[in-house]
């Protein structure tokens, strides 16, 4: 099917503007009927009008279940974000020339912006949250030789970036109850050549960063906070709420494609840090910028960093709303909102345990034909080679998460409040037809 989508030319802003543009359309993939629907994201209405495909077009995979069409009414939200003050940015950075430009207003008015919001010195913009990783690791002289801490369940990037630098990857086991890396964990994978840990926050929780924080202190260790899927997420340590990102020696940002801030591809790494920021501006600067962001993703960037904390704060309704319903709708599922009353959550995406591999394996392919955004959590690298990394530690729970773990993705908890019933009707239409593989 094809499916037409259409902004209202008028619509009006959380501020009290109006916007006016001539409608603009966006060929988009959905399995619905033909039927057209108005809808508001972000107090922009939307128009879906929806007809057949031509026949020589690619299909569209979707079930022919009888209820599917009642139960998927909900629809997630449209990502990247097409926000007017978006595309206002980016066409008055072409228009002005900005765009060719090696230093443009759009970096010089973001990199500030960041360390504002991270409350952090420095910030160099980068071209991904990988390469933040391997910068920030190269910064600080890591090679061969060396150990670097890794969580057994991560995203794999850090492990390889870890490889990079030639140093040696040592998997640490995960919380008990969670999936982020605490100290305890740290101290049981560390060794006499340890020299750096990687603590990254995952899907909306946090990693024991400040207790993490100490201990590298105290062994001489750097700590790099992989900050990349929670932007806004804050936490509070010492009796100050602090901007997770802020922790680390260094700290690394991503700005891809399908993240909370986004520009398709980028990143930031952030250090307040003298030292730190002297060794990456010697690997940057050559004697211009080897590693850059571009003025065109920066200006993207920027309309985008107001509406953080608003949206956050959509997402984790969202996810308060489907975690209350757990016990009534799927019993044997976990819902991972992160209920600490230390943290202010982001959610990149939700973690949901299910009940078993087989399962979750229904559970992708069905919700694939339904058009709803879930699919698998990060694979678990406890069955790496010895000879790649080191486990002094059983791998017991990252092993689980990596067999179980499912991921709803933010655009579906960005939907508005009023379609949360919706939701959480279509994932129980999916527990449903999948609960004899529990």
């Amino acid at each position: 099917m094809d499916v037409c989508l259409k902004r209202s030319q008028t619509a009006t802003s959380e501020c009290g503007m109006i916007w006016k543009q001539k409608k603009r359309h966006k060929p988009i993939r959905l399995g619905l009927a033909n039927r057209s629907h108005d809808f508001w994201l972000f107090s922009l209405k939307y128009t879906i009008t929806v007809t057949a495909m031509d026949a020589a077009s690619e299909p569209v995979h979707r079930s022919t279940h009888p209820r599917d069409q009642q139960r998927m009414s909900f629809q997630p939200a449209i990502w990247p974000p097409q926000w007017p003050e978006i595309g206002s940015a980016i066409a008055a950075t072409v228009a002005s020339g900005d765009w060719g430009q090696y230093s443009s207003q759009a970096h010089s008015q973001l990199t500030p912006a960041i360390a504002d919001l991270f409350q952090v010195e420095h910030v160099r913009l980068c071209p991904s949250g990988t390469a933040a990783i391997e910068m920030a690791l190269r910064a600080a002289n890591i090679s061969t030789g060396d150990e670097v801490i890794t969580a057994a369940f991560d995203y794999p990037g850090n492990l390889r970036c870890i490889e990079a630098v030639g140093a040696t990857p040592s998997l640490a086991d995960v919380a008990s109850n969670g999936m982020c890396l605490t100290e305890p964990g740290v101290l049981a994978a560390s060794s006499p050549a340890t020299r750096a840990v990687i603590a990254s926050h995952l899907y909306g929780h946090a990693a024991d960063v400040g207790s993490i924080r100490r201990l590298c202190n105290d062994r001489g260790w750097l700590l790099v906070e992989d900050a990349c899927q929670v932007p806004g997420m804050r936490l509070h340590e010492d009796s100050t709420w602090r901007p997770a990102g802020s922790f680390g020696h260094i700290a690394a940002l991503s700005f891809g494609g399908s993240k909370p801030l986004t520009a398709g591809n980028g990143g930031a790494l952030l250090t307040s840090d003298r030292r730190l920021i002297a060794r990456l501006n010697s690997l940057y600067d050559r004697p211009s910028d080897t590693f850059p962001l571009a003025a065109l993703q920066a200006a993207a960037i920027l309309p985008q960093l107001p509406r953080l904390t608003d949206i956050n704060s959509i997402r984790a309704a969202t996810v308060t709303a489907l975690h209350q319903q757990t016990h009534h709708h799927f019993p044997e599922w976990t819902i991972f909102a992160e209920l600490a009353p230390s943290v202010v959550p982001c959610y990149y995406k939700l973690a949901i345990l299910v009940a078993s591999s087989k399962q979750r394996a229904r559970l992708v392919t069905l919700a694939q034909q339904l058009g709803i955004p879930l699919g698998e959590g990060f694979r678990s690298l406890h069955r790496l080679s010895d000879r790649r990394c080191r486990k002094r530690t059983p791998l017991t729970r990252s092993a689980m998460l990596g067999d179980r773990l499912c991921v709803l993705d933010h655009r579906a908890l960005m939907i508005d409040p009023g379609c949360h019933h919706q939701m959480i009707a279509a994932l129980g239409e999916l527990y449903d037809r999948t609960e004899d593989a529990i």
